[in-house]
């Protein structure tokens, strides 16, 4: 497993879902995109979404963890990135961190549509 190392906590990621460390370049800002996303990035290549489980905000981060939620690429960030070691910490579910933002992105649209009269 790999570790993703926070200000206030450790936690580990499935090697099913993470793919590899990855530079992370400018982050650009999406309007109402809501929390524990931080916006959109290029990693290889591609647009990803940028989570930030940890909370702990980007601007010192300069690594990201790829991962591949059934598909979608999406850049996990956090302050250190590291193997796991023999200390218990708890697992994040990256595939529900991104299932997270990505309802509330779809219920934002609805509620846009429905104001509308769509």
């Amino acid at each position: 497993m790999i570790e993703l190392v926070g200000h206030a906590r450790v936690v580990r990621v499935s090697l099913e879902v993470a793919r590899r460390v990855v530079p992370i370049g400018p982050i650009s800002a999406v309007p109402d995109l809501p929390a524990p996303a931080l916006g959109v990035t290029v990693a290889e290549g591609r647009p990803c979404l940028v989570l930030d489980p940890l909370g702990d905000g980007a601007p010192e981060r300069r690594v990201g963890l790829l991962c591949d939620v059934d598909g979608e690429h999406v850049v996990v960030v956090a302050r250190e990135i590291t193997w796991g070691g023999d200390e218990p910490t708890e697992e994040l579910d990256v595939r529900a961190c991104y299932g997270e933002v990505e309802g509330a992105i779809w219920a934002q649209n609805a509620q846009r549509a429905y104001e509308q009269g769509a």
